[in-house]
């Protein structure tokens, strides 16, 4: 009943093979290596999650819950990019037409 062309069921090996190009691999523990392999952002969610300390303690449902899940992933696609430095503050493009 659910509107989509394909269901798959399968295991992180299915998901592996179909999760390279995306922009964040959503699963627990075990999938850790996959994310290594294709390099994209993890996020630890389900179970069993053995390699982070509190994660049985995490809320990811109702208003805080879901607030703090949408700022974690925030905070992870932020942390993939290059930290702004001094190098990129100024404007260079002066320089370059030579004003």
């Amino acid at each position: 009943r659910i509107s989509t062309p394909e269901v798959l069921i399968g295991d992180l090996e299915d998901l592996e093979f179909r999760a390279k190009g995306c922009d964040l691999l959503i699963t627990h523990s075990h999938g850790r290596q996959m994310a290594e392999r294709l390099d994209i952002p993890f996020l630890r969610v389900g179970m069993p999650i053995f390699d982070r300390l509190g994660a049985a303690h995490r809320i990811s449902v109702g208003y805080k819950g879901s607030r703090d899940l949408i700022f974690e992933i925030g905070n992870m696609f932020m942390s993939n990019h290059a930290e702004v430095g001094p190098e990129t503050w100024r404007d260079t493009s002066a320089q370059a037409s030579g004003h």
